[in-house]
């Protein structure tokens, strides 16, 4: 409700929308000049459309009615904890002020002044410092928000509502996940992924139909979608949930680049903001030399024959953490290079790989069913494999992740087995290796770690894998080497059958 009242009399409007999912609604204001009034119209109106009283708003919601949305923001959550930090410390330093002084806490505190001006004195140094002009151009195509607007309308997201970071928060896309994997329940979970009902068109009887339906509605209430004037689908497969579950992904990965963007907008610098960005990195990052892009390009070159795309190299970062620091030569002899580290590839949406390198590749979020090898990260040694996690279909160019990977004792899987993380554990394997009927047998080695090239073969076993995947399950058996900006042409039947 709006105060509308001036300096005369007050008048009070109540806000209605009118409209449908991926439409824009008509705006209207009822007015009235008394409060109480306003307040019983919008009271009536809201159980209307809930069948809640206002006060149950927390309340579960009533199956076919509306849902109530939180639409508080990510800025003014982390504004509280902002808040929060500062009462702390202001109340420290008063706990501090009472305490009586000393000689001793003098000099103390004499000394952290001068501590404070020495690291003033450095930060203005290194305002001069600048970082390569591809590394700010790379923290400008990943943090670029119209480019992840493209792309999430490409997921059916309803661009209408703006940019995710103003219409959602992160403790909606939770609540989201959590829907979700309530709908993935209701399915069957591991049992329908077991028997194959991953892929099928059709849909998973539910327990519980009525309850799977609520359900979607309450998603679709929480999530803004856009299907025109199609009725919006029931989520009641697990490729569906899955499919749900990547745009979440997406959300979550362009609203954690926009808090960024806006925060360091804030800040009071003359150095340009996507420099600014990239010093928020918990690693560095540094164009690779010409030795190691060209064998990275060769790598791109390899094409699955099922791939209607092919892939050439536009750029490559090698990524370092600060703590592999060089170390001081020795005179023993040269080990030998690791026999089961591999260079393999990842494949990821350009909305996520800012958050990717802030915090790392992570588990997936929640037990997610839908995935063929269980709850780990997956790899490829094929590129346009992984390349297809990058929606090749809607970006003439991507972002895909070479890392350094063991791949030492795996449990060697030939159908998808959606529990292999619980029959890995218990044949104390460390990894899965999802062996395939295309398999490339030539590597170049880049840094003394070896990486697939090419010589795609077709191998004579029974599996029903296209494709290698290597499955990992503990995160200190991967790590990122590089990030590569790569080029997607579409080809065409013909030209597949010509090669």
């Amino acid at each position: 409700m709006l105060d509308n009242g001036g300096s005369g009399a007050h008048r009070f409007s109540v806000k209605l929308i009118n409209g449908r999912i991926g439409y824009r609604g008509v705006t209207h204001l009822k007015e009235f000049g008394d409060l109480v009034k306003a307040k019983s119209f919008f009271e009536a109106k809201f159980f209307e459309k809930t069948h809640l009283h206002w006060e149950e708003r927390q309340d579960e919601p009533v199956p076919n009615k509306y849902v109530v949305v939180d639409l508080m923001d990510n800025n003014s959550m982390k504004k509280e904890e902002e808040e929060e930090g500062d009462v702390k410390k202001e109340e420290e330093e008063e706990e501090e002020e009472k305490k009586p002084q000393t000689k001793k806490t003098r000099g103390r505190k004499k000394k952290a002044e001068e501590e404070v001006e020495v690291k003033k004195e450095e930060s203005e140094e290194e305002e001069a410092e600048d970082v390569d002009q591809k590394v700010k151009d790379l923290m400008r195509c990943i943090c670029d928000e119209d480019v992840h607007l493209g792309l999430l309308k490409q997921l059916k997201f309803n661009e209408a509502y703006g940019k995710p970071i103003d219409c959602l928060s992160l403790a909606q896309l939770q609540t989201g996940y959590d829907i979700l994997a309530t709908i993935e329940t209701s399915i069957g979970g591991k049992k329908a992924a077991r028997s194959g009902t991953r892929s099928r068109a059709a849909p998973t009887p539910s327990k519980n139909p009525g309850a799977s339906t609520h359900d979607t509605n309450k998603y679709y209430s929480l999530i803004p979608h856009s299907f025109g004037f199609q009725v919006p689908p029931k989520i009641d497969t697990l490729a569906k949930v899955e499919a749900e579950r990547e745009l979440l992904d997406a959300l979550k990965g362009s609203i954690e680049a926009s808090m960024e963007v806006k925060d360091v907008k804030k800040e009071k610098s003359n150095k340009d903001i996507y420099q600014r960005l990239y010093e928020r990195l918990p690693c560095h990052l540094e164009p690779v030399s010409e030795d190691v892009a060209g064998k990275i390009g060769e790598c791109l070159k390899m094409r699955g024959p099922t791939h209607f795309f092919k892939l050439s190299y536009l750029d490559a970062f090698e990524l370092k953490n600060p703590e592999e620091a060089p170390k001081p030569a020795k005179r023993a002899r040269k080990s030998a290079p690791s026999t089961t580290k591999r260079l393999l590839w990842h494949g990821t949406r350009v909305t996520n790989v800012f958050s990717i390198l802030m915090n790392g590749l992570q588990m997936p979020e929640g037990d997610r069913c839908g995935l063929m090898f269980g709850n780990g990260v997956y790899f490829a040694n094929v590129p346009t494999k992984s390349a297809n996690y990058c929606c090749p279909e809607v970006s003439k160019r991507v972002f895909m992740l070479l890392c350094e990977v063991e791949t030492s004792n795996p449990l060697v899987l030939y159908q998808s087995e959606p529990d292999a993380d619980d029959m890995m554990a218990k044949k104390k394997k460390l990894s899965v290796y999802a062996a395939g009927k295309h398999r490339p047998t030539e590597t170049v080695e880049i840094n003394e770690i070896p990486a697939f090239k090419s010589g795609l073969e077709q191998i004579e076993e029974e599996s029903q894998l296209l494709y290698d995947e290597y499955v990992m399950f503990d995160q200190d058996r991967f790590k990122i080497k590089y990030v590569v900006e790569v080029k997607v042409e579409k080809i065409t039947a013909a030209e597949m059958r010509g090669q």
